[in-house]
């Protein structure tokens, strides 16, 4: 059976990776050189210098033949700008004034760029560039960097995402930030201190994640390490949604008197996904290439669209697989006091209620959800 809708969805899918891929361009441009204050204030001096380069012709188009036409005045106004009065001198008073005014735009607009070049290198030697805050909001904070590869930094800016959002990395050994990318930012300080993820923006994060250091020796002082900076994370901004990454199983209750979110232990994933992989050959592949956000078909989470409230598991499960090629895995419910509760394949043909969300196979976005829902209306 063909389903006319998935060739639109997949289309608009590439519409948005090229999109993103414009909006990261763009972005890098404007880090680089249009956003620098510099930058800002040559562009207003040029414009008001061409604007008194029209007033000029009006006032010499009739008295001077230098300044008969807007070409012959504007090659006129350059000069001065870069010069001075290397140029025919005006005829009339008011032609002088704005001469005058735009040679003093010239000396302020060389003024500038030489102030702004000095600056950027007494910064790069007396401070280094990676103590500026970060202005970004929703974003992601990876507190510490002990990682050998960059595959958590390359997934979390992958065009193919629904949204593109910065990435700041906090550590205090690391001397670069691990990519270049404009959207991956990178603060040199201890992330288990106030001062460094207060420029990391960690009050307006939408996710802040703690991975393990690797280049500690000792498990437990490792899962310490974590634990430190779970709290420091908590006492800038307990609504951030933390992720810790752990290594010994006992660390968690330790960490269950935090406000994180989501503990993982190595070790418990390790047991289980070798466990898995002896009893079913092939699947740790498999759950490796949904894990990617570069697969074709990937697994993802995603609030629950109103029109599908009150459908039942099935019913839901039939209309996301008809309409946009998904399949519907499990359900998560917030249950007693604001405990989640994830539901999967549930054999009871469970209602979906207002709140939930559910847990898709596939590559749709809410806004594809919202509009499969609405056909069903």
């Amino acid at each position: 059976m063909e389903h006319p809708q998935q060739p639109v969805i997949a289309r608009n899918h590439r519409l948005r990776t090229y999109w993103h891929k414009t909006q990261r361009l763009v972005y890098g441009i404007w880090l680089t050189t249009l956003g620098r204050p510099a930058s800002k204030v040559c562009l207003t001096l040029i414009i008001v210098a061409f604007s008194g380069a029209i007033g000029l012709y009006y006032a010499e188009k009739n008295h001077s033949d230098d300044y008969s036409t807007v070409g012959n005045t504007l090659c006129s106004v350059v000069v001065l700008l870069i010069s001075g009065f290397d140029v025919a001198p005006p005829s009339t008073r008011f032609g002088w004034a704005l001469a005058i005014f735009t040679m003093l735009l010239g000396i302020a607009f060389v003024a500038v760029v030489t102030a702004d070049l000095a600056s950027h290198l007494v910064r790069a030697a007396i401070r280094p560039w990676s103590q500026a805050k970060v202005q970004a909001n929703n974003h992601f904070v990876i507190a510490g960097w002990g990682r050998n590869d960059c595959e958590m930094l390359n997934n979390l800016v992958s065009d193919s995402l629904p949204i593109l959002r910065h990435v700041v990395v906090i550590d205090e050994k690391v001397e670069q930030p691990p990519i270049r990318d404009p959207y991956v930012h990178f603060i040199r300080g201890n992330p288990a201190e106030s001062t460094a993820l207060e420029l990391a923006g960690v009050r307006k994060a939408a996710v802040t994640i703690i991975p393990l250091d690797w280049r500690i020796q000792s498990d437990s002082l490792k899962d310490s390490v974590n634990t430190l900076i779970m709290l420091a994370v908590e006492g800038c901004n307990p609504a951030t949604y933390s992720c810790v990454e752990i290594v010994r199983r006992d660390s968690k209750r330790h960490l269950s008197r935090t406000a994180a979110n989501e503990v993982i232990c190595v070790g418990d994933l390790s047991i289980r996904l070798l466990t898995q992989a002896a009893l079913n050959p092939g699947i740790s592949l498999f759950l490796s290439l949904l894990l990617s956000p570069e697969a074709t078909t990937r697994l993802h989470k995603e609030p629950l669209p109103p029109p599908l409230a009150g459908m039942s598991f099935r019913q839901a499960f039939s209309v996301l697989n008809t309409q946009l090629e998904e399949i519907l895995i499990a359900v998560e419910r917030r249950v007693g006091s604001g405990e989640q509760k994830i539901i999967a394949n549930p054999a009871q043909d469970i209602s979906l209620a207002a709140g939930d969300h559910l847990f898709l196979l596939g590559r749709s976005t809410p806004e594809d959800l919202r509009r499969a829902a609405q056909t069903q209306v």
